[in-house]
C-alpha cells in the first residue's frame, strides 16, 4: 500500500530500478487524474550505453 498523493506532474527515477515492475509502479505515480499531463524520466548512467 502506497501514499495517495494527488497532482503529482513528474515523476523522476535515478537509476534502473530492479525489477521492470517497480520502474512502471514508480512512473505511473505522474498524473493519476485522466485530465492532467504526466511525464517520468528515467536518469541513467552514460556506462549503460556503451
Amino acid at each position: 500500500q502506497g501514499v495517495n498523493v494527488k497532482n503529482i506532474r513528474v515523476v523522476v527515477q535515478w537509476r534502473l530500478s530492479s525489477d521492470l515492475n517497480t520502474l512502471w509502479q514508480r512512473f505511473g505515480r505522474a498524473a493519476r487524474d485522466p485530465l492532467l499531463w504526466g511525464l517520468a524520466i528515467l536518469l541513467v548512467e552514460a556506462r549503460y550505453f556503451d
